[in-house]
């Protein structure tokens, strides 16, 4: 199967060519041109899987720290989060599994593999995975999975000593002014805000 370059070496790195590798791919792809490169992205993710570490080779490569990318360790209503801290732009990323995951008796019957020597099944499960590629990498990348971009920014403090503090708009914990984030209009504390708090532990 011909796949671009880039990919390739992912595969030739990671030692086989996987749908989530070729997700992963994809959504840095089109990261990059969102964000003309990855340099300076953070991102998380909410499972550890080979489109985070298709993700992560990519990232490092380009020049962003391993720091800058973390697994998210609580649920989260997306699969994946880009924050562009330059321009203060967010993006999260909602995988449409339908069109990017292997249907449950392909799974089923490829967790089988190891235990039989079933030539036709192996043919069947191969040809599964690579046709599941081929889209992936064929597709339009909506097709795939939403985008939803915001803005996203530090709020400015100058409050005197002694009225620093206050409880978040969104869920109450009290918290100081200078932690409050205003997202698309709204204020919250980074807990509340759509950004993930692990990137801001050692900022």
């Amino acid at each position: 199967m011909l796949v671009p370059l880039e990919l390739s070496l992912l595969a030739h790195q990671r030692g086989y060519l996987s749908p989530e590798l070729a997700l992963g791919w994809r959504i840095a792809r089109h990261v990059r041109e969102v964000f003309d490169g990855l340099e300076h992205v953070r991102i998380a993710a909410r499972r550890n899987n080979d489109a985070l570490m298709a993700l992560s080779i990519l990232s490092v490569k380009l020049g962003n720290p391993p720091a800058d990318l973390s697994r998210s360790r609580t649920s989260k209503p997306w699969d994946f989060l880009f924050y562009h801290p330059l321009s203060g732009t967010v993006l999260r990323w909602v995988q449409n599994k339908q069109n990017t995951q292997l249907s449950n008796d392909i799974v089923a019957l490829g967790d089988r593999l190891d235990c039989a020597n079933d030539t036709v099944a192996t043919i069947r499960y191969q040809r599964a995975v690579d046709a599941l590629i081929l889209q992936i990498l064929n597709v339009s990348i909506d097709m795939l999975g939403l985008f939803y971009e915001h803005r996203c920014r530090k709020i400015k403090c100058d409050a005197p000593r002694g009225e620093d503090s206050l409880r978040c708009p969104q869920c109450g914990t009290v918290v100081f002014r200078r932690d409050l984030w205003e997202v698309d209009g709204w204020l919250g504390c980074l807990s509340c805000s759509l950004l993930e708090p692990a990137w801001f532990v050692c900022h």
